[in-house]
């Protein structure tokens, strides 16, 4: 009897499994955008608050959204947004800006092809241990 139990408990688990994925949404909020975080609120000590600084990160559309942030989904060829928001953050030292800061003169989005400015992403990027994926193939280091 207690087998039974359980494995009704079990099949009423995974229907409810299956709803979560049919109510998921469509497809295209799952696909990656550059995401531009609001500052946050924080307080140091009793008198003084004050506002962080906007933060760019890769995310989904889903994710996004859920954090309060802004994107641009349809707009794929202005690749000179995704510039500007990455390459402050990258003249900051963020590793994985320069990285992506690289890519955009490799492949000459939005800008033209600019190889020795990538490279000097690149090798920014990997002087803090970030080295490029694999899938960069006219990259060494």
């Amino acid at each position: 009897m207690a087998l039974g139990v359980f494995l009704g408990g079990c099949a009423a688990g995974s229907a409810s499994v299956e709803e979560t994925r049919a109510n998921s949404g469509n497809a295209e909020e799952l696909l990656i955008v550059d995401c531009l975080l609001p500052g946050q609120v924080r307080k140091l000590g009793q008198q003084f608050t004050y506002l962080t600084p906007r933060r760019p990160i890769k995310t989904t559309i889903i994710d996004c959204e859920i954090r309060g942030g802004e994107y641009v989904a349809y707009d794929r060829a202005n690749y000179a947004t995704a510039l500007k928001i990455w390459l402050p953050k990258a003249q900051e030292g963020d590793p994985a800006a320069q990285t992506y800061v690289g890519e955009i003169y490799e492949k000459g989005l939005g800008v033209k092809a600019d190889y020795e400015l990538a490279f000097h992403w690149y090798q920014k990027a990997a002087a803090q241990g970030l080295l490029p994926s694999p899938d960069q193939p006219g990259l060494s280091l």
